[in-house]
């Protein structure tokens, strides 16, 4: 018959010889089924307990290969089944008590129930252990076991050395003591017997030396006394009245356990944990919980008769720590039978008088304090600090969420830690740790060690090819509480959380959210097709997925917006192998477009922080060579420009054109697309003669294309469009005459850029001076637009509001105000408040309204129309320059004596922009010379329209509508009398 050894390499001992199992592998398959044996294992759980969360595919084959390996193994020593496939998973078919561990278990069982004589059951289950357990075995599952039973086997050596104590035999006991005691320095009851013992042998001095070094190390590097056990030995030996450890003696106050003390450069951020019978400091990992938890309890000290401060990292740490806090307080006998020492110390919890507050500090799971949480109770309190904010952990109890440091305090923080020297950039430092508490403190270690200034620093953390790892200490050269690494300290998070249903969804969301914007990732990106089929889950498990990261403080989760702390971003980052690098930057680029509001007003900024991100984070991936650039580049630039932020459109549009005539050849048809965006915007900035002079090598370049490309066609559009900008209005009329022959062409007359561009036709046929053809045109486009595109298409709302300013321009101002009024409640329907667009057409029905004779309403409409693009564009943008231009006429007619320096400071920022013979700068000095004339100076008015006739003759021609109606307003100023000055 067989048997299976686990407390040292995994075995399987058959007639005392020893039966090879085969590779590592299959010896942790053989462990997941041993620590179970008698119960039904699933196959889920076998394979996160052997491959963890990097199972590959194939993990469920390679795993029904293993299983048929093991069985024949025991078949063959004697076990017949061995494993058996039972509904739900595999069953171990082997007695427990011939697997050791559950013999070791056993025996403290008995020794638990035998009481009086627990020595030689708990030698006997010591002699069990032959080495390190699971011996081989890598992965967290198994680290989680081996340090589990660690911590069993110190309890049981601990309750052996009190149970030999008793029987008053020493022999043997304190080499056996010796090098426990050396790989625990720390672990009092362990040091406590040790001295006992010692005692008890006659090596007095001994023991006192011991007590001196133990004490010695406590102060020094956990900043902490002795606990009353370890004082109490020390004060027996001392008096010489050492006793057996059967019964013990409680001192008041106690501490049990070590209080971690503070860190270096604490402040007390005075958050307030509530007066309830329980919290749960709750957060992000590295935010700083263990060290309000501690500096709460070193407060509330002075006032308690007991404190008790447990590492709960597992429900097997946790069970063990109530079991040697149960034995200090001296309520049952020194036993290691955990659970039953741990259901003693809650019922004297429950009872006592004591003023007590108990800490669990590091609550990895809800289920790990499942019926071990300390009662409710009129003189206790329980502090909880956890990773997690569930429901079902939080119920009943005060949350405190603690955040990062805000900004004023990581700066203070870093100002009293660095020296002086180091000092030079503290908020840029601050700002690029993302004020996280953990990381501060680090980074402080990090330069003090390297002797390295704040700038400095930040060179090396803005070099993305630096790792975070080497840009905080290695953790061995840590001294205090908090040794572990950025990175390291979210990884057990991640894990943790990717396994909540629908398992295997959290890590891709946070994959797909650590490229993106920290500040705020719109919830939409990740519902998307192409997020989902990098999740390789439905919207609703996404959704799961999402509050599973935010109940782990990985992610918070509101208002429909996604955050994620930039250094936890990066720490992901760096774990994305390179194929699966490519292929979550362009899941999230194609998710980012899909759902980018095609009218952005409102979520454009977010949407575009969003693109930058990514573009920083995965910018060679959004290059493919035989694909193209990807449409999101295309969409920022779009966006940056209808925004007005034509600065950054430009650059951007300039930047990577410039690229992609590096990295896909100037001929490629992305170039090209990029030039003529680039020259749109030139065009919309004012930068006209850049912009033409981009244009019409483009058009030339683009005949590669072929003349019915539809791109080509598009520059040769845009071309047209910009000439009209530079006031070049006939080239304007021809140009877009062709393009809309091309267009229509190619494209069939009810596509959405055939309307477009005879709309544009249209327009700059009536700035020609053909008012009548541009409001006959428009007069049966309209209509068309109406029927193909529908009434509030943008195409045919922008179509309404030309057809309504060329029929004010006609002479008819009150159809024309009516037109806009009505155009305008459709548009912000549509469009929104805040979108350009509705800016423009609020601008035209102000101007319509003040031509029709309402000045007063129009200056109105024209004030809000300036406040909101001087917000949107600033001073000095075209739109702006319009409404300041327009208004400073209207209260000239009002008589606000302010007018006339605000129409002068326009014109002279016109010029700036446009240059002086613009159509639009035309436009503003003919106004203000005719101001000039209202003020009472018709000299001053002729002569600035003499100069003006002449620029509008050059370039807009003698048969010009605006050169006609300057030529009648020079002579009517001419044939003024002048006035006595």
């Amino acid at each position: 018959m067989a048997e299976i050894w686990l407390l040292g390499p995994v075995q399987i001992v058959a007639d005392r010889r020893t039966v090879e199992v085969g590779p590592p592998q299959r010896r942790a398959v053989l462990a997941a089924l041993a620590v179970d044996a008698g119960r039904v294992v699933t196959p889920e759980t076998v394979i996160d307990r052997v491959w963890g969360e990097n199972a590959p595919d194939l993990a469920r084959r390679s795993l029904h290969a293993h299983i048929a390996r093991i069985r024949r193994l025991l078949e063959d020593s004697g076990d017949s089944p061995g494993v058996t496939r039972r509904s739900g998973g595999y069953l171990l078919e082997v007695p427990p008590e011939r697997v050791d561990l559950h013999r070791f278990r056993g025996l403290i069982d008995r020794a638990v129930a035998a009481q009086d004589d627990q020595a030689p059951l708990l030698r006997e289950a010591l002699s069990l252990w032959r080495g390190e357990p699971l011996a081989g075995l890598t992965g967290e599952w198994a680290d989680r076991v081996r340090q589990s039973l660690h911590q069993h086997h110190l309890d049981t050596v601990v309750a052996w050395a009190r149970a030999e104590l008793r029987r008053r035999n020493t022999n043997g006991l304190i080499q056996s003591l010796v090098e426990p005691a050396r790989e625990h320095p720390f672990h009092e009851p362990l040091i406590a017997v040790l001295m006992r013992a010692m005692d008890a042998a006659g090596n007095r001095t001994e023991a006192l030396d011991l007590y001196t070094r133990t004490r010695a190390r406590l102060v020094a590097e956990l900043g902490v006394e002795p606990g009353t056990e370890l004082r109490e030995t020390h004060q027996e030996i001392l008096r010489g009245t050492n006793r057996s450890p059967a019964r013990h003696e409680v001192t008041w106050p106690h501490r049990i356990g070590i209080v971690p003390p503070p860190a270096d450069g604490f402040q007390d951020r005075a958050i307030e944990l509530g007066t309830g019978p329980a919290q749960v400091i709750s957060g992000l990992g590295g935010v700083g919980k263990t060290q309000l938890a501690a500096h709460t309890a070193r407060q509330a000290w002075p006032d308690l008769d007991l404190l008790i401060w447990i590492t709960a990292a597992s429900r097997d740490a946790l069970i063990s720590a109530y079991a040697q806090a149960g034995a200090e307080l001296g309520l049952g006998p020194g036993d290691p039978a955990p659970e039953a020492a741990a259901t003693r110390l809650l019922a004297w919890l429950a009872s006592t008088d004591r003023r007590w507050l108990v800490v669990l500090d590091d609550v990895a799971q809800p289920g790990d304090v499942r019926g071990l949480w300390p009662p409710d109770h009129p003189t206790g309190r329980t502090i909880v600090t956890t990773r997690r904010r569930d429901a079902t952990l939080l119920r009943g109890r005060d949350l405190v969420e603690v955040g990062v440091f805000s900004t004023a305090e990581a700066i203070d923080f870093l100002t009293r830690t660095l020296p002086p020297h180091l000092a030079d950039d503290v908020p840029g430092v601050a700002a690029d740790l993302g004020s996280l508490p953990l990381a501060l403190g680090h980074a402080v270690a990090y330069m003090v060690d390297q002797d390295l200034t704040c700038g400095e620093y930040r060179s090396r953390f803005a070099n993305r090819n630096r790792r975070l790892a080497g840009l905080f200490p290695d953790p061995d050269t840590l001294f205090d509480t908090n040794a572990g690494t950025v990175a390291t300290t979210w990884l057990l998070s991640i894990e943790a959380a990717d396994k909540l249903p629908p398992a295997g969804v959290a890590r891709p969301l946070l994959e797909i959210a650590s490229l993106l914007d920290a500040n705020g990732i719109p919830e939409t990106v990740f519902s998307t097709e192409a997020a989902l089929r990098y999740v390789g889950a439905d919207s609703s498990d996404v959704r799961d997925g999402l509050r599973g990261l935010y109940r782990f403080h990985l992610i918070t989760h509101e208002d429909g917006l996604v955050r994620m702390h930039g250094l936890l971003q990066r720490a992901v980052r760096e774990q994305l192998p390179g194929a699966r690098a490519i292929e979550v930057v362009r899941a999230a680029a194609d998710a980012l477009v899909a759902c980018w509001p095609s009218v952005d007003v409102e979520q454009g900024a977010i949407f575009r922080a969003n693109a930058g991100a990514l573009q920083q984070n995965g910018s060679a991936t959004m290059w493919r060579p035989g694909e193209g650039i990807h449409p999101l580049l295309i969409r920022t630039i779009d966006s940056l420009g209808s925004a007005g932020q034509l600065t950054a459109a430009i650059r951007l549009a300039r930047e990577w054109s410039e690229v992609a005539a590096a990295r896909l050849g100037p001929a490629h048809h992305d170039a090209l697309v990029l030039r003529n965006k680039l020259a749109g915007w030139l065009g919309d900035a004012g930068l006209l003669e850049d912009a033409l002079a981009c244009l019409q090598k483009l058009v030339i370049d683009m005949a590669a294309l072929g003349p019915d490309h539809p791109t080509a066609i598009a520059a040769r559009q845009n071309l047209g469009y910009q000439y009209g900008q530079a006031g070049d209005l006939p080239r304007a009329v021809a140009e877009l005459t062709k393009a809309l022959a091309d267009h229509t062409r190619t494209l069939g007359p009810d596509h959405p850029t055939v309307f477009g561009c005879h709309s544009q036709l249209a327009y700059w046929r009536g700035k020609a001076g053909d008012t009548a053809g541009a409001v006959a045109d428009l007069d049966s486009l309209e209509p068309r637009a109406r029927r193909v595109l529908g009434p509030l298409h943008t195409i045919t709302l922008d179509i309404r509001a030309n057809r309504a300013r060329w029929l004010g321009h006609a002479g008819d101002h009150t159809q024309a105000s009516t037109a806009f009024a009505d155009l305008l409640a459709d548009a912000e329907k549509v469009l929104g408040s805040a979108h350009r667009d509705v800016s423009v057409y609020r601008h035209n029905a102000a101007y319509w309204r003040w031509q029709s004779g309402d000045a007063e309403g129009a200056a109105r409409v024209f004030a809000e129309v300036l406040a909101q693009r001087l917000r949107m564009f600033g001073p000095k943008h075209r739109d702006t320059l319009a409404t300041r231009q327009h208004l400073a006429c209207v209260r000239a007619e009002l008589g606000d004596p302010t007018a006339l320096t605000d129409l002068e400071s326009t014109v002279t920022d016109m010029t700036e922009l446009f240059g002086d013979t613009h159509p639009a700068t035309l436009s503003a000095r003919t106004d203000l010379a005719d101001l000039h004339g209202h003020l009472g100076n018709p000299t001053l008015a002729a002569s600035a329209l003499a100069d003006i006739l002449a620029d509008h003759l050059r370039v807009l021609g003698a048969e010009h509508e605006s050169t006609v109606r300057t030529q009648e307003r020079l002579a009517h100023w001419q044939a003024l009398p002048v006035s006595p000055q």
